[in-house]
This record gives C-alpha cells, structure tokens and sequence, in this order.
C-alpha cells in the first residue's frame, strides 16, 4: 500500500469517528433518560463539519496526491484536539458541580470519547504516510 493511501485511510477513519461523535450523546441528564447530543451546539455542528472535511479530503487522497494535505489534517486535528478537550473539561466541571443535585445526576457521554479519538486520527493521518523504508 503507498504512504498516501495509508494517510487517506486515517483521515477517513478519524473523519468518520468525528461524525459518529458528533451524532452521539455528549452527556446524559436524569440517570440517562435525557441524552444531549453533540450537533445540538455550535461546537458539535463544528466537529460534524470539521469530520465531513476530513472524510471527503481522505477519500481523495485514497486516489490521488493532494498538495499540502498532512499540513491541513495535522492542523485541523491539532485545533480539533483542542476544542475537544474544552468540551471534555467543561462536561467533567459541570458533572462535579451538579453534584449536590441528586435529580439530574449528569454523566459524560460516549460521543466525546468517540471525537477525542476522531481528532486524534486526523491529527495524526500524516505519520502514516511516511515510508518505513529509505
């Protein structure tokens, strides 16, 4: 397989884990009877797009060289990565100060994980295209 088929394979796994994320629960109110979806914000309708990106620019690079394309994944998982892990702060704070609220009884939910490891795969795409051999 060629360096550039392997790069469009991780962006298109890291796109897709990205869109899955985004559809999925990001954090759940009343024991779980209450999910909060991702694409019900700003910040998840980003991630959905930033993912579609992702997808797309890895299904091109399945068959064919883009110029510039590790630069572009590299910096959209960077700054994904960065907007996950606000999101993954803020859910973990507002699950601790819900605390004394035995009602509500918020927990994180699956879909954040999904994103971080989405970001992380784009972020990441460009290692694989290197040659292992000189």
């Amino acid at each position: 397989m060629v360096p550039r088929s392997r790069m469009g394979l991780a962006a298109v796994a890291g796109g897709t884990a990205l869109v899955a994320g985004a559809w999925l629960p990001w954090m759940s109110l009343f024991a779980g009877l209450y999910p909060m979806r991702g694409v019900i914000g700003v910040n998840g309708r980003i991630i959905f797009l930033a993912g579609i990106a992702a997808l797309l620019l890895g299904v091109i690079l399945l068959g064919r060289d883009v110029r510039g394309a590790p630069v572009m994944l590299s910096g959209a998982g960077l700054l994904l990565l960065a907007l996950v892990a606000s999101i993954f702060i803020g859910i973990h704070q507002l699950m601790a100060g819900a605390g004394h609220q035995a009602m509500v009884v918020p927990r994180a939910g699956v879909g954040v994980y999904v994103v971080l490891l989405g970001a992380l795969l784009t972020a990441i795409a460009p290692v694989f295209a290197r040659s292992r051999h000189p």
